[in-house]
């Protein structure tokens, strides 16, 4: 196990110094009544990213999403793993406007109760803005793809737009 983890040291090091290597990602809370019944829906999100660089234009990369929600008594968690590779398409000055072709597989348990899954693939469009040399403001605004949350929603489909159901913030460290 200790040859495993200096191994595994050794390479994150050795890639780091290349100054390829990114690491951040976001974090969600939100607190929600519904007046008609008086219920309140309490949910929190981290959404850990790690990518690396492989040239002016093109990164590989993933976002684990892990969330939890509570209503009531009752209570779920998921998990979704989204490898993505971004092309940045242009650049000016301390901003990068890019698309990340994405797909994601999501799993959903319900507290003492079943299990879903679902599944998406699509385009998405984001900026970046370089704060420093190191940190970097990303934002996603919208998604082009197909999604299949059948089991978990009853939905299913092609999307295009843009919505503040797929607006997302996160912060990435540029080593």
């Amino acid at each position: 196990m200790k040859k495993i983890f200096a191994s595994l040291v050794v390479l994150f090091v050795s890639v780091a110094v290349n100054a390829q290597v990114y690491v951040g990602g976001g974090i969600g809370f939100s607190n929600v009544e519904n007046t008609a019944d008086d219920s309140k829906v309490t949910t929190f999100a981290i959404k850990p990213e790690i990518g690396y660089k492989l040239d002016s234009k093109w990164d590989i990369g993933t976002t684990l999403n892990f969330e939890y929600a509570k209503e009531g008594d009752y209570k779920a968690t998921s998990f979704a793993v989204a490898p993505y590779v971004r092309y940045n398409a242009f650049k000016v000055g301390a901003v990068t406007f890019f698309a990340d072709a994405s797909a994601e597989i999501a799993a959903l348990k319900v507290d003492g109760g079943d299990s879903y899954s679902g599944w998406s693939i699509g385009i998405k469009p984001g900026v970046s803005v370089d704060v420093t040399k190191k940190l970097s403001f990303v934002a996603h605004a919208g998604h082009i793809g197909y999604f299949d949350t059948e089991e978990i929603n009853n939905l299913k489909g092609f999307e295009a737009g843009i919505s503040t159901e797929n607006l997302t913030f996160s912060l990435l460290w540029n080593f």
